[in-house]
């Protein structure tokens, strides 16, 4: 391990000393643990970490050297997670490791409102992607109602028309289903989530109308799908 701040020289009296001291260039994990500190115990590279507690007693074998760990592998999965998922992690285990001091308590904040801006950072790219889908049924649906307004033409068959409306339907269902694990997108954008919602349920319900119109009309012959599409007005 490497301190090339520590190892570059020192502050006397708030001035700043070169001198190269090589105690600091690549020292083992264990002897640098006497004197320097991670926030987060994953990175003291140790089998047996040891907490802010028993660092500022002089301590420098964990209290409870039993419990194995396997820093190693730790990383390995640390390197594989998210960036949401890493400030998560360091966070806990910063927590778990004793927030025994200003300092720490100050990096265990940052890491836990990293977290929090990632999370809501990736839960407004889903609320951006809800929009867009929720926009693109609107345009199916709309393309339904100008189709029975032109009265069904061009013809389709009942299946193709049984079709169109389930699209409507299963676009709109997802949208709800989606909206709801959207997940905290923040105070700014609270708002717009939930008139979203809002905007989904007005359209579901308006789908349902389409489609019991449709069921009406699927079941008439000929002369009564007529008189049906002859007494239909559009929607102002």
């Amino acid at each position: 391990m490497f301190d090339p701040t520590w190892g570059s020289g020192y502050v006397n009296k708030g001035v700043f000393t070169k001198r190269i001291n090589n105690s600091y260039f690549k020292v083992q994990p264990a002897q640098l643990i006497t004197s320097h500190m991670p926030f987060d115990y994953l990175w003291q590279f140790l089998n047996s970490p040891i907490n802010s507690k028993e660092f500022f007693e002089g301590k420098t074998k964990g209290s409870d050297a039993s419990k194995y760990f396997d820093f190693e592998k730790e990383i390995e999965k640390y390197d594989s997670l998210s960036e949401v998922d890493k400030a998560f992690e360091s966070s806990e285990r910063i927590e778990k490791n004793g927030l025994t001091n200003n300092l720490i308590i100050t990096q265990y904040k940052y890491k836990r409102e990293s977290f929090t801006i990632y999370t809501q950072n990736k839960n407004i790219e889903k609320l951006n992607t809800l929009y867009s889908d929720y926009n693109e049924a609107i345009t199916f649906l709309n393309d339904f109602i100008v189709f029975r307004f032109k009265k069904m033409k061009p013809e389709q068959s009942d299946e193709q028309l049984k079709s169109m409306i389930q699209n409507v339907k299963d676009r709109f269902k997802k949208c709800e289903t989606d909206a709801y694990k959207v997940g905290i997108v923040g105070s700014e954008n609270t708002g717009s989530l939930s008139n979203l919602k809002r905007l989904i349920a007005t359209s579901l319900i308006q789908t349902e109308e389409e489609s019991q119109f449709l069921n009406e009309y699927l079941g008439k012959n000929s002369l009564g799908r007529r008189m049906m599409l002859s007494n239909f007005k559009k929607r102002d």
